[in-house]
């Protein structure tokens, strides 16, 4: 098992010309080793990247996910963690509302 420290980020307002980064903590609640297997977004504009690949139990993993603006106006995007757990995939939403 895993315990994810949010399932959604909320950008709020942000510039068009702006890059917004943040990161999710994920801890692996666990026995085994978590694996992260893979990792994808909703869009191009969303780029997310995993700390590490495996994680012992009681050991984080930080998601950090950049989000782009391609458009103005309010937005919802996703990323997906794949990972050697029931929960899989790990969706983590970032909404906002670009000006």
């Amino acid at each position: 098992t895993v315990m994810v420290e949010t399932h959604e980020i909320d950008l709020g307002k942000i510039k068009m010309e702006s890059c917004s980064i943040d990161s999710v903590k994920i801890l692996n609640e666990g026995l085994k080793d978590l694996q992260i297997k893979e990792i994808q977004t909703s869009c191009e504009c969303v780029e997310a990247k995993v700390s590490k690949q495996i994680a012992s139990s009681m050991e984080t993993v930080w998601v950090s996910i950049a989000f782009r603006p391609e458009d103005k106006g309010v937005f919802e995007r996703y990323v997906y963690v794949y990972a050697n757990t029931k929960e899989s995939p790990i969706e983590i939403s970032i909404k906002g509302c670009v000006e």
